[in-house]
């Protein structure tokens, strides 16, 4: 029982929803950054997305008509999409 109010009272919770924001973020802008690196020009063009594990799953999953359209006319006519399900 010490042992749990001594981490709650040293702020302990608040040190572990920090790192895992902290870890989040980072994750988030290492994809970011592997996005924009240069691809081979063998592979299509990948339609950017924010979130890991995500990719374009819920954009797709909304309007799968509109999601395909809008990134032919960003990207291509022939592309490749993160789907992560």
């Amino acid at each position: 029982m010490e042992t749990v109010n001594t981490f709650t009272a040293r702020g302990g919770i608040t040190q572990v929803a920090s790192n895992a924001a902290i870890l989040f973020l980072t994750v988030i802008v290492l994809n970011i950054l592997w996005q924009k690196l240069p691809s081979k020009k063998t592979e299509p063009p990948v339609v950017f997305h924010w979130f890991p594990f995500i990719g374009n799953a819920v954009s797709y999953g909304m309007n799968p008509l509109e999601f395909f359209t809008s990134c032919r006319g960003k990207v291509c006519t022939v592309l490749g999409c993160v789907f992560h399900v």
